[in-house]
């Protein structure tokens, strides 16, 4: 009887032991997997940052050009004014001298 009631005991501990490992197991996987998600947290946080940075940095660059293209098309206006008015003037001038 006594050795029934060890034999028992000892199977018992076994299945508990097992269970426990394999509840061991799932907590240090799980422990692992949260961590995972935490750096990859960071990592893509991280390139958050650097996209962010990069487009601040291309908007600064296309304020630049967009003024550096209203200079251009600002002088390139003034440009053809002036060919307008030397036009009309030279058209006078050969009308004035075909008569």
């Amino acid at each position: 009887m006594e050795a029934e009631a060890t034999s028992f005991v000892f199977d018992q501990l076994r299945f508990f032991g097992a269970f426990g490992l394999v509840l061991l197991v799932c907590f240090v996987w799980i422990w692992y997997l949260i961590g995972e998600i935490k750096t990859t947290r960071k990592d893509a946080d991280k390139m958050r940052e650097g996209y962010r940075q990069a487009i601040a940095e291309l908007r600064e660059e296309n304020k630049a050009q967009d003024a550096y293209l209203r200079e251009l098309n600002k002088d390139l206006q003034a440009l053809v004014g002036n060919v307008s008015q030397y036009s009309e003037r030279l058209r006078m001038m050969i009308d004035t001298m075909r008569r």
